[in-house]
């Protein structure tokens, strides 16, 4: 929410020394003679808000030579404002001279718990205002809050989509449209989209071709592996086989031994006897 704070001019057209300060809450109903200077007080918001002149913008960028007061040098107004948290005090000052009308302003930010920030470049204090009331800009303000005298056909005139606009930004809601923009699906979208989707089908592919390309290697590696498991299986039998058949050959070559020496001693044993024979006969 916007609300007006306070209003300080030292001079403007033909207003001097006017120091406003207003309710946060209530209506303010400011009431006067013809020519009194009513209309004159939503000129000064308008100006130190904009910095442009109000009156005959339908026609143009009216000079702001207008909003200088007779015989005066100097226009200077202040306004305060408070949008949510953050209170903006913005000055404008205009000052004739021997070059011509000098235009400059101000604008003060209080944010609660950080320091006050200073903006006088008069770009910059514009584009500060605007960011700080939400695009609230010099139009929406004239088709909607702030209505000058002889301008009620201005409404009337307006299109429907500039009706539109002006409530839409009052409402904060003035971005759905830019988004809706955005968001909205054109042929080449599309065209980006069935793109993404062959791509997808084709990852798809390649991952289950990769999924099947891994488990046949799975599978070969299994294959391999039993192979292998049974080849050795196989040598440990023969290795074992060979241990055996060795251990019954040192069995074999020991009895053979054994065998060897009993006929030795048994072929001493018969040449023994014969000699005993031989002798017992010689007798």
């Amino acid at each position: 929410m916007i609300l007006l704070r306070h209003l300080r001019v030292t001079a403007f057209k033909h207003l001097r020394d006017i120091d406003l300060w207003l309710p946060r809450r209530g209506s303010v109903l400011i009431e006067g003679h013809n020519e009194s200077g009513k209309s004159t007080l939503f000129e000064a918001i308008y100006f130190v808000l904009y910095g442009k002149a109000l009156v005959g913008e339908d026609q143009g960028n009216p000079p702001l030579e207008a909003l200088m007061p007779h015989g005066e040098t100097h226009a200077v107004v202040h306004l305060a404002i408070a949008a949510g948290q953050t209170e903006l005090q913005i000055t404008r000052t205009l000052t004739r001279n021997a070059k011509g009308l000098k235009h400059d302003a101000e604008a003060r930010i209080h944010r609660p718990g950080k320091p006050v920030e200073v903006i006088s470049a008069i770009g910059a204090v514009n584009d500060c205002i605007l960011r700080e009331m939400n695009g609230l800009d010099s139009a929406v303000l004239r088709n909607s809050c702030l209505m000058e005298q002889q301008a009620l056909d201005r409404i009337e005139t307006l299109s429907a989509s500039d009706r539109e606009m002006a409530v839409a930004k009052l409402l904060g809601i003035d971005v759905l449209p830019r988004i809706e923009q955005k968001l909205k699906v054109v042929r080449r979208d599309e065209l980006l989209l069935d793109q993404a989707r062959i791509k997808l089908h084709v990852a798809h592919q390649q991952h289950a071709a990769q999924d099947a390309h891994d488990e046949t290697m799975r599978m070969i590696a299994a294959h391999q592996a039993a192979r292998a498991r049974g080849a050795v299986l196989a040598r440990d039998a023969v290795m074992a086989q060979l241990h055996e058949t060795a251990a019954t050959l040192n069995d074999l070559t020991r009895e053979t031994a054994h065998l060897h020496d009993r006929s030795q001693q048994a072929a001493s044993l018969e040449g023994l006897l014969r000699r005993s024979d031989e002798n017992t006969w010689l007798l």
